[in-house]
């Protein structure tokens, strides 16, 4: 007797355009874990994009999603360190300006994930306070 009902079947998330764009065309060579998620056989091919939001201005990054191999033929610096440290060039995936941000909305919301896992972590390893350690 199947006592298996849908019902009672657990609700799974909503994965988002974003994160199946990043998932189809950016897990082969990036990751968003910035050290908190463990990814087993993770790709050393381009950089970890956690926080890349934070530390890339938001124009740059959009341009950079967009036409990559514009951006390294004009010289862009930050383009070619980006080639010279990982020794690889980004393909240009013709993504229009809604699946830019989409896929730039999802590593935001990753991050920030990712972050409350690192926060909800190092609450667990802290020792409790008891009354003889005050």
């Amino acid at each position: 007797k199947n006592r298996n009902k849908y019902e009672d079947a657990p609700v799974l998330r909503q994965i988002t355009d974003g994160e199946m764009k990043f998932r189809n065309m950016c897990t082969s060579c990036h990751v968003i874990s910035g050290g908190i998620a463990k990814i087993p056989n993770a790709p050393q091919i381009g950089p970890d994009l956690f926080g890349v939001g934070k530390v890339r201005d938001p124009e740059w990054l959009i341009r950079w999603l967009k036409e990559p191999d514009i951006m390294l033929a004009e010289k862009d610096p930050i383009a070619v360190a980006l080639k010279e440290k990982y020794k690889v060039v980004m393909p240009n995936f013709s993504l229009s300006e809604m699946d830019v941000k989409s896929i730039i909305q999802f590593m935001e919301n990753e991050t920030i994930r990712l972050e409350k896992v690192a926060v909800k972590r190092e609450q667990k390893e802290k020792p409790a306070r008891t009354v003889s350690s005050l």
